[in-house]
């Protein structure tokens, strides 16, 4: 099994790296009442029929898998916060769709989906270094 690769997205002027646990798989899918993969295609990072994402989703959502993620930074990790830092980020010039896709793709790569999801050679060119990385500023 190779090193665990590590996502991140600059959020509060910080460098906040996700990290995804059984126990918040646990929490996000009785929030929800859907499985966490199913929530991370249908409501975080939506595809349509062709598979090209489709820029949708549900904010509760993808802001709870980013807090879910990166809540282990602190106490002044709030949803709250989040919201306000996506502003902030979009604000900045970022395009949030990519803190969605290292969103998800800490996610599949963490092990609390029972798997650990690799990436290719050529999905690794398409998401950068394989140090997933979503940059614009944003202040606290």
């Amino acid at each position: 099994m190779s090193e665990q690769k590590e996502f991140s997205a600059n959020l509060g002027g910080k460098k906040r790296i996700f990290k995804y646990t059984m126990r918040e798989r646990s929490r996000i899918e009785e929030q929800f009442g859907k499985g966490l993969m199913e929530l991370v295609k249908s409501d975080l990072i939506p595809n349509d029929e062709a598979g090209v994402p489709t820029g949708g989703g549900r904010l509760k959502v993808q802001v709870a898998l980013i807090h879910a993620g990166i809540r282990h930074g602190g106490k002044a990790v709030t949803l709250e916060r989040v919201n306000e830092w996506l502003e902030q980020y979009v604000a900045h010039g970022g395009i949030v769709q990519e803190i969605y896709a290292q969103c998800a793709l800490a996610i599949m790569s963490s092990g609390a989906l029972g798997f650990v999801y690799e990436q290719d050679d050529e999905e690794e060119e398409d998401a950068g270094d394989g140090e997933g990385k979503a940059e614009a500023e944003t202040s606290t």
